[in-house]
């Protein structure tokens, strides 16, 4: 039988594969040389790695003995700087040092607590023995007394010593304890032994700020406010209750210097028969007192510039009246809500107000404020509207208002015919024509709630001021919805019509 065929075959196969062979096997030499080089530079590299390393090491360690060596001699050189300084140069350092503001203050709502006012002192004091007799001869540094908390076991010493060092000076008293967890403070909590100790001191308070939690003390049996502060210019009372009424009403002893008072649901106020509060600037009253005590306080203060009231139950003397002129030349900002709007209504007639540009108030008395208005007309030019609806019907007392440019409404409901009425002219005018400026707060809302109110209101009375006709209004240049209640078409739409008229 032939078999020629299949050894034919065979053999160029293994000539194929013996080619093959050789040519892996030269492939392999040049891929076994290449690794034994790549180990061998790898094992250099290594050997270079490990000696920059301790190199870097020993670099690091030569830095660090240089660092520590230059910042002790740099400190020596300072501290000798220091030392060749007078002593009353370095008073004035020290006491620059403790009145800087700090970027870690804790804002209490009436007020930041400066950190570094509370650690400055005793960090200057701990530097040196020179610097430490310097700072406890220096009361200035002493003078901020701020206790955040009443969990420290030290609070107490913390006061007695800043009060000790402090001297005669002034002091800044801040005690934001509306967080405490002493249900009633007396004389044995750690909160009614610091206020006995400040309360021994009346005499120096310059600022007062207190925060009481809910039930913790009868501020008309604190000690404090039975004694004279002739150097107050500040206090700042912030209760978490509502204080029973005006029965309870507390005042401030003798404070002829007082510039700024801020009670929120306690009556903590200047007696009517004080002295004339002639440095009082501002005025912030969230709580319930007769109307007839706080007439009385406002004509103890004629220099008041921000005047903000808020009662909390209606007044017992609701038909008081002023028996003559009041006039307060420099007020500039009036912010009257809830019942205490009833009794400005009825003395509009005896009150002088030239130059209030700003007014906050209750919708539902925009009415019986009407004389009010009538007098305000020339000088208000922002007006801040809080609850209610207001509609079509509150236009005519807002008419005299005509210079105000920037109008807000909170927890208010603005009706279609309201919107509609500033979108034309009445009678050769337009209402608030002066508008440029509507902002929509929290709790503000549309009826109804899917209506095209303020795109024509807007389209209406900017392009009467781009016709350039006889009394046309100010443009709206701006419309903010700050509020959840307005739909989210309506405000891209008001933006729109605003991008169109601009």
């Amino acid at each position: 039988m032939d078999q020629g065929g299949p050894v034919i075959t065979w053999r160029r196969r293994l000539l194929f594969d013996e080619d093959e062979l050789s040519r892996v096997e030269d492939h392999a030499r040049v891929l076994e040389q290449a690794k034994a080089d790549a180990e061998r530079a790898l094992t250099a590299a290594r050997l270079h790695f490990e000696t920059l390393s301790s190199q870097v090491a020993e670099v690091h360690g030569r830095r660090d003995l240089l660092r520590t060596s230059t910042t002790h001699l740099r400190a020596q050189l300072a501290a000798l700087a220091f030392q060749r300084l007078p002593l009353e140069v370095l008073r004035l350092v020290f006491l620059e040092l403790a009145q800087d503001d700090d970027q870690r203050s804790i804002n209490y709502s009436i007020g930041p607590h400066i950190l570094v006012r509370t650690k400055t002192p005793f960090v200057l004091a701990a530097v040196s023995r020179r610097w430490r007799d310097l700072a406890l001869t220096t009361s200035l540094l002493w003078t901020y007394i701020a206790v955040p908390t009443t969990n420290n076991a030290r609070a107490v010493d913390y006061v007695e010593i800043l009060l000790c060092r402090s001297g005669k000076c002034p002091v800044d008293v801040f005690l934001p304890w509306n967080m405490s967890a002493t249900p009633k403070w007396t004389n044995t909590t750690t909160e009614g032994r610091i206020l006995d100790l400040i309360s021994a001191h009346t005499k120096r308070w310059r600022r007062f700020r207190l925060h009481i939690p809910k039930g913790a003390i009868n501020l008309g049996k604190m000690v404090a406010f039975r004694c004279p502060t002739p150097m107050l210019e500040g206090s700042y009372i912030v209760c978490q209750e509502e204080a029973p009424g005006p029965a309870s009403t507390t005042y401030l002893p003798f404070a002829p210097r007082i510039r700024s008072i801020y009670a929120r649901n306690c009556q903590v106020v200047p007696s009517p028969q004080s002295v004339p509060l002639t440095h009082l600037h501002t005025l912030y009253l969230f709580a319930s007192i007769s109307c007839h005590t706080m007439w009385a306080i406002l004509r103890l203060a004629p220099n008041v510039e921000f005047l903000s009231v808020e009662t909390l139950s209606p007044p017992p003397d609701p038909d008081y009246r002023l028996a003559s002129r009041l006039t307060l030349p420099r007020l500039l900002s009036l912010y009257a809500l809830g019942d205490v709007c009833a009794t400005f209504a009825a003395n509009a007639q005896e009150l002088a107000l030239p130059s209030v540009n700003t007014i906050h108030t209750d919708t539902a008395y925009v009415l019986a404020l009407s004389p009010l208005w009538q007098k305000l007309g020339r000088t208000v030019t922002s007006l801040r509207l809080h609850d209610d609806r207001i509609n079509s019907a509150h236009i005519d007392a807002l008419c005299p208002l005509a210079r105000v440019y920037w109008v807000a409404f909170k927890n208010c409901v603005l009706t279609s015919d309201f919107l509609d009425a500033l979108a034309e002219e009445r009678a050769g005018s337009w209402v608030f024509p002066a508008l440029e400026i509507v902002d929509l707060l929290p709790g503000s809302r549309l009826e109804p709630d899917n209506g095209d109110s303020f795109t024509r209101l807007i389209r209406a009375r900017n392009g009467a001021h781009l016709r350039g006709l006889p009394g046309a209004p100010q443009k709206i240049s701006g419309v903010a919805f700050d509020t959840q209640a307005v739909s989210r078409w309506i405000a891209e739409q008001v933006t729109f019509v605003l991008e169109e008229s601009a």
